[in-house]
């Protein structure tokens, strides 16, 4: 039931509707027409005349206006800024448009109208009042770190949960960007760029240096944001400590690392017969030990690789597997290694990562190169290929032929890429018998 307030705001309201000095800022739309999108700098004042209209946040409906005479499009017509929300028309719909520079003259005629604008300010700031204060209770009691940032990654807000995990509380991180909180920034950034695109991320583990506790591993996931036009509104984080399970995964992996060649070596010292890689009888043992032990670093080198790599495995986020690359790097004598190159390969065979460890060769070079038109040769029953590959190092006038050994990537029996060794041929010319045959004639399998 209407109050007498009501009934006289309402007359002042069809009073404007149907004045026929109004009727010059009529305007008709059909459905699913915009007449503004968030971010839209306009200012212009709107009276629903007839239909329907959802309000959209994004790409989410949040209200809708079916009432003649509803007033939208204040907030901006007050206080100048860009529109908050899209207003978008679900069928034939007329609407007053008032420009700005009009409504002192619509305010002295329709006293009224000012004494509405305010009570619809009252009642969507109450409204939203209590929507803020029910989602703010609401992720409180999230076990899950959550974490909402503006447009240039600047923190605006945060629940109990991630003020515990990252030890600092909302006015010391408020206004900081996000990337500020992890010890690698670069990481983030990576992971960020990688969320952003659109591509179906994994959650990611980054280290964070927390003011009681030290360094702790945070589990992270993230989702963009977006306005109705697809335009960047911010970032919500999802974060969880895994620092105990991380640790106790690292032991494992040590010890997995350490046991492997033990493994190979003594499953290739009882096996070389029956797995027809044996070396003919006239070369000597010495020339049978270097084969052994070529073989023995590969296969060490390659599983060691693969369990630091498959879970950031990901062309887009060349940052992390070159964190990877380098810290395998950083564990190895490279004197001893057999290996100029480590080459990375996505599905299609082509260079997204490298790192080089001996001669001129120019690893950001190779990034983007492909190997799909070369031909990957070697045992059908082996994990690895042998390639020939013509490469020019730097300062040489010609290139020159070069042996890599290309190992498969892959995940639940689906191809991720190739781990690629480009052979050392300095090493492989010395000892004459480490040649193309006895590197294809090799064999690799899954301990």
């Amino acid at each position: 039931m209407q109050g007498k307030g009501d009934l006289v705001v309402w007359a002042s309201m069809e009073s404007i509707i149907n004045n026929p000095e109004m009727q010059k800022y009529r305007r008709s739309f059909e459905a699913g027409q915009a007449i503004f999108w968030e971010g839209d700098d306009s200012t212009d004042l709107h009276i629903l005349i007839s239909g329907e209209l959802n309000v959209l946040k994004g790409d989410k409906v949040i209200a809708h206006m079916d009432v003649p005479g509803t007033i939208f499009g204040e907030m901006s017509f007050l206080l100048g800024g860009k529109r908050t929300a899209t207003i978008k028309t679900l069928g034939k719909s007329e609407v007053l448009t008032v420009p700005q520079e009009d409504i002192k003259l619509l305010r002295q005629q329709y006293p009224d109208i000012t004494e509405e604008i305010s009570r619809l300010l009252a009642e969507r700031l109450d409204h939203a009042s209590q929507v803020v204060y029910g989602l703010r209770q609401f992720c409180d009691q999230l076990p899950d770190a959550v974490v909402l940032t503006d447009d240039e990654d600047r923190i605006i807000s945060m629940n109990q949960a991630a003020k515990s995990l990252y030890g600092y509380g909302f006015s010391q991180l408020q206004g900081k960007r996000l990337e500020e909180i992890y010890e690698d920034p670069q990481a983030f950034l990576a992971f960020e760029k990688a969320a952003r695109s659109g591509k179906e991320v994994r959650e990611r583990a980054l280290a964070i240096n927390h003011p009681q506790k030290g360094r702790r591993w945070v589990s992270l996931s993230m989702n963009s944001l977006y306005d109705a036009r697809k335009n960047f509104k911010g970032l919500l984080a999802l974060g969880r400590d895994v620092t105990s399970s991380r640790n106790t995964k690292k032991r494992f992996q040590r010890t997995l690392l350490l046991m492997v060649p033990a493994m190979l070596i003594f499953g290739g010292y009882i096996t070389m017969q029956a797995l027809d890689f044996s070396l003919p009888g006239r070369e000597s043992a010495q020339v049978e030990a270097r084969k052994n032990e070529l073989q023995t670093r590969l296969a060490k080198d390659f599983f060691m690789l693969k369990a630091q790599l498959l879970d950031y495995y990901d062309p887009s986020d060349q940052a992390a597997t070159h964190a990877k690359l380098q810290k395998f790097l950083t564990l190895q004598d490279k004197k001893t290694m057999p290996y100029s190159a480590i080459i990375l390969l996505d599905q299609d065979k082509r260079v997204f990562d490298a790192v080089t460890i001996k001669g001129q060769n120019d690893a950001a070079s190779m990034i983007g190169n492909t190997y799909a038109r070369l031909n990957f040769e070697g045992r059908p029953d082996s994990l690895h290929k042998v390639l020939n590959v013509y490469r020019r190092e730097v300062g040489q006038p010609s290139s020159h032929r070069v042996l890599e050994m290309a190992f498969e990537v892959k995940r639940k029996g689906q191809t991720l890429g190739w781990i690629v060794f480009q052979m050392d041929m300095d090493l492989l010319k010395k000892h004459k018998q480490l040649n193309e045959a006895a590197l294809k004639n090799f064999r690799f399998q899954e301990p």
